[in-house]
């Protein structure tokens, strides 16, 4: 859906761990405005709640805007 919707940055999956209830996705290349990182986080919740049937929660962890070279969202569910 990312290249569907987005036509900069480059997403792919850094960790699943299945028995941890845990996804770290990585983005990389994603220069929007700040403001946007809030929305990509309510849709990984919001996808991965409609996909499992369970409550999830998304954290970004590093983000380019706070001084990391990338942006990392973790998932827990």
């Amino acid at each position: 859906l990312w290249r569907k919707y987005l036509t900069i940055g480059d997403l792919r999956i850094k960790e699943f761990k299945e028995k941890e209830k845990r996804i770290v996705i990585q983005i990389k290349d994603f220069y929007s405005i700040p403001e946007q990182c809030s929305i990509i986080k309510g849709f990984f919740a919001q996808a991965l709640e409609m996909v499992l049937k369970e409550k999830s929660e998304c954290e970004e962890i590093k983000c380019f805007y706070r001084g990391d070279g990338h942006h990392e969202f973790l998932l827990t569910w």
